[in-house]
């Protein structure tokens, strides 16, 4: 940061990868990120991740953020949005406050034409987006039904009208229920 000394990327680096071998959370987030913005190091996004990885893992909220995000964007890892999310919600829990802003996005209860058109259908009709995070919607009449488990948002109006239903098993993760999900039920 420049402060005591000039600011030099390169340095901090050596110090930070000194430490972060030596298993320091903080420091190895901070090497990622050097890795993820090409800070005093050539621009290395799987570097990046193994190192948030390793500072994730220790419980490091900064660092499970970031892997959320690598995750989110696809850079260095294979984008997945279910680990997106999975790393989001242990920052989260932390109070980490970016990962609570970017899970609010994630989790929309919103639906895009786009997770539209790449929707499938389960045995029972009902509707999810193609990683199962979120239910669109019930397209049949159902008496009861067992919400998937890796599901965290149920989409607005999703069993709008569905008046045979009598029971439905929500799952702990779900984190999300767009208005007027149940209507008409």
């Amino acid at each position: 940061s420049g402060q005591g000394v000039e600011q030099d990327y390169k340095k901090s680096v050596e110090w930070y990868k000194k430490s972060a071998e030596q298993g320091y959370a903080r420091a190895q987030c901070n090497l990622g990120y050097c890795y993820d913005s090409g800070q005093g190091v050539e621009q290395d996004y799987k570097k990046a991740v193994e190192w948030y990885k390793k500072s994730a893992e220790q419980g490091y909220a900064a660092a499970q953020c970031n892997l959320g995000y690598c995750y989110y964007r696809g850079q260095g890892v294979e984008q997945d949005y279910k680990k997106a999310v999975e790393w989001y919600e242990k920052a989260a829990m932390q109070g980490n406050e970016k990962a609570k802003e970017y899970l609010d996005k994630l989790l929309n209860p919103d639906i895009t034409d786009k997770e539209r058109k790449e929707a499938i259908t389960d045995e029972y009709g009902v509707r999810y987006t193609k990683d199962g995070l979120k239910l669109i919607n019930v397209s049949g009449n159902l008496e009861t039904y067992t919400i998937k488990e890796e599901t965290r948002v149920i989409s607005e109006s999703a069993f709008r009208a569905c008046k045979t239903l009598q029971s439905i098993v929500i799952p702990k993760g779900v984190m999300k229920i767009g208005s007027m999900a149940f209507n008409g039920c």
